[in-house]
Order: C-alpha cells, then sequence, then structure tokens
C-alpha cells in the first residue's frame, strides 16, 4: 500500500500547523481557526487526498463553529492541559461524543 501521506500537502501543511503548542491557537485569527477545525473534522478526506469541496465546507461550518468556541474556551481556561493544537481539537472533539449523564 503506498504512502499518499508523504505526497499530501494539505494533510502535510494541517499536520505541520496543528503539531504547533496549544498557546498557538489563540495566536491565531478567527478564520485561521475555523479553517483548521474544518481540516479537523474532514481529516478522513484530506488523508486519501481527496479535494475539500465548498459543499463539504459549508456543511462542517456548524461543527466547525462549535469546536472553534470550545477550543478557545479550553485553550483561554487552560493552555497547559494541553500538549499540541492536535491534542485541544481531538479533546475537545471527545467532549461532544461523550454520552450525556
Amino acid at each position: 500500500m503506498k504512502n499518499l501521506r508523504k505526497k499530501n500537502p494539505l494533510y502535510q501543511q494541517f499536520k505541520d500547523q496543528t503539531q504547533k503548542p496549544a498557546s498557538a491557537w489563540l495566536e491565531r485569527d478567527l478564520n485561521a481557526r475555523l479553517d483548521l477545525c474544518i481540516q479537523y473534522l474532514l481529516l478522513p478526506v484530506i488523508q486519501k487526498s481527496k479535494p475539500i469541496s465548498p459543499e463539504m465546507m459549508q456543511a462542517m461550518m456548524p461543527a466547525a463553529v462549535d469546536l472553534e468556541r470550545q477550543a478557545s474556551t479550553l485553550a483561554q481556561e487552560s493552555p497547559a492541559s494541553f500538549k499540541s493544537i492536535h491534542d485541544l481539537l481531538e479533546q475537545v472533539t471527545a467532549l461532544f461524543l461523550m454520552p450525556e449523564a
């Protein structure tokens, strides 16, 4: 099986951006944070080297807005709890998936 990640510039760019410390999250402007959230939510598509269509982006925007809002809140409240932007997004997404008590 070919390793597509080596020839996938969008995935490599996403990976480079999300490996930065979580404190870098708050240094980004809102549009950049939303773009990262959309890319995170569409990561399976990106990993397969498929383009992200405007329709996909539009469909994911409500979830990306929620994810950005929650990630920004947690990054402000406890930045030391997250080792990277990817970790921050992963943990916030896990909170959304937790069953309600």
